[in-house]
């Protein structure tokens, strides 16, 4: 009996993968959490799951970031403007955080967040983690696509999309000494029955792929690894919304019972 009292709180770590508009399932996995109220301690995100977590982890409700998510279309990130080197700014996808969320920092979070981006000249993983950064720069960075989003400079670093080099990333909640790091893998995990139709298609399912093998080396990192999309949906199929938040509730249920066992 007091053992049980005195018993430490386990502390739970959720890792958010990348992958464009399916990132949406994240928000039926954060659903389900909320429905079953499964605490969360650390959010890991990396790529449209820093887009996700650093809402959540600011305060928005996942109701209200279905809606505005659903309404979106990446190129609503885009716009028209150009950088002077030819690639799309990051400045929409900027002003699209501070609209929502406003100028803050990472130490205004009400979750404690890191998110992971690359840089570009060395190719190494950054953890961005410093409480005085702006959270729309380091969301800005960890979602710049190479060869669509113009990279993005933090201190002295150049800095692009995370998932170039985690695509999602478990290893850093562990570092965060979290007790139990469930991580998020979006990338559907499917064979296809016939070639995609166009060019861009098939090279999305090929990036999909080499993120798979991206991911496969950080599964062993996480206590639970859980692959919401079970049907193939392309990164830019945003019209899916709605499928993919119920994909992200559905296997959240599916896995409660290993979940709940480590907190009781």
């Amino acid at each position: 009996m007091f053992s049980k009292f005195f018993r430490k709180k386990t502390k739970i770590g959720l890792a958010l993968g990348g992958g464009v508009a399916r990132g949406i399932a994240h928000l039926g996995v954060l659903k389900a959490f909320e429905k079953h109220h499964i605490p969360i301690d650390y959010i890991s995100g990396v790529s449209s799951g820093s887009l996700v977590g650093a809402l959540y982890a600011a305060g928005l409700e996942v109701d209200y970031m279905i809606k505005i998510l659903k309404k979106l279309k990446w190129f609503d990130f885009a716009g028209l403007r150009l950088d002077k080197k030819g690639f799309v700014s990051s400045a929409p996808m900027k002003s699209f955080i501070e609209k929502e969320v406003g100028d803050i920092k990472l130490k205004d979070l009400k979750i404690p967040f890191v998110s992971l981006a690359t840089d570009v000249l060395t190719g190494h993983s950054v953890e961005l983690i410093d409480p005085d950064l702006r959270l729309a720069d380091v969301i800005a960075a960890s979602t710049a696509f190479p060869g669509f989003f113009a990279p993005v400079k933090i201190k002295h670093q150049w800095l692009v999309d995370g998932g170039t080099s985690h695509i999602v990333a478990p290893s850093v909640l562990k570092r965060k000494n979290m007790d139990f790091v469930v991580a998020v893998n979006v990338i559907p995990k499917v064979m296809l029955d016939k070639l995609p139709a166009n060019f861009v298609s098939i090279a999305d399912r090929s990036l999909d792929l080499m993120f798979l093998r991206i991911a496969g080396f950080t599964k062993k990192s996480a206590d639970l690894f859980l692959q919401p999309v079970t049907e193939y949906v392309g990164s830019f199929e945003i019209e899916k919304a709605s499928f993919l938040v119920e994909m992200g509730e559905k296997c959240v249920e599916a896995h409660l019972d290993k979940i709940q066992k480590v907190l009781r």
